[in-house]
């Protein structure tokens, strides 16, 4: 990815988490945590971070440090893998570890589907407000099922894609996966947390916000120590 094309995506995950955390403060302070399209953006939101997330991770592994998909360079893992197929008519085998994980994350993407519904649901007040402690069946719903199904297809789609296209499977293959890791986090996630903090859901509200507080810190702090190569100017 050039530097062009570099600076009009990096502000997407910011945006995205600035409207998603714009969501669940409409639906907390607006409709006391009733709106469901609210929750759903919010969930959308947490979503699409997790995917754009992926597909940066890959891109940067790709472009910036193994160099798989630069033709013109040489791919930072020849020397274990001895024979490339930038220079020889043989298969790719860091391509081949794909066929491997990528079917691993399919079947762990069935781990929600198996998971129990929670029908907790409790009244309590914070700071003198009435609110109601509970994780609606609709939204689990959307996070053991339809975020399952998703990662699924999704996932199967960016396989086939490395299996049988033959010019350049990567760049449709890494979009492919890394929207299917998107709904395949973001469901495990929600799914353990409400598991885990079933009987006590103000846990669940609270690691949930403090991860994602860790997460903006984390690429915040990425963004910083690696400035110099990721935001040079282009060369005129």
């Amino acid at each position: 990815m050039d530097s062009k094309t570099f600076g009009s995506l990096k502000n997407l995950p910011t945006n995205v988490k600035h409207t998603r955390e714009n969501c669940c403060a409409i639906n907390y302070y607006i409709f006391n945590n009733t709106s469901y399209l609210s929750e759903y953006l919010h969930g959308f939101g947490m979503l699409l971070s997790f995917g754009f997330v992926t597909y940066a991770l890959l891109e940067g592994m790709d472009r910036r440090i193994l160099m798989l998909s630069e033709p013109e360079h040489r791919c930072a893992v020849l020397g274990l893998c001895k024979r490339c197929i930038k220079y020889e008519n043989v298969p790719c085998n860091l391509r081949r570890t794909f066929f491997v994980i990528i079917p691993a994350l399919i079947i762990i993407a069935f781990m929600p589907l198996c998971a129990d519904w929670d029908n907790t649901s409790y009244n309590t007040m914070i700071f003198g407000t009435f609110f109601n402690f509970s994780h609606r069946i609709v939204y689990q719903m959307y996070e053991k099922v339809y975020c399952s199904i998703a990662a699924v297809v999704l996932l199967a789609i960016s396989l086939l894609i490395l299996m049988f296209k033959k010019n350049n499977p990567l760049p449709p293959a890494k979009i492919f996966f890394a929207a299917g890791a998107g709904p395949l986090g973001f469901g495990l996630f929600r799914s353990i947390l409400v598991d885990i903090y079933r009987q006590n859901l103000v846990w669940f509200n609270f690691w949930e916000e403090s991860t994602e507080l860790l997460f903006i810190a984390g690429v915040c702090f990425v963004l910083w120590v690696f400035r110099r190569g990721l935001f040079e100017k282009p060369l005129t």
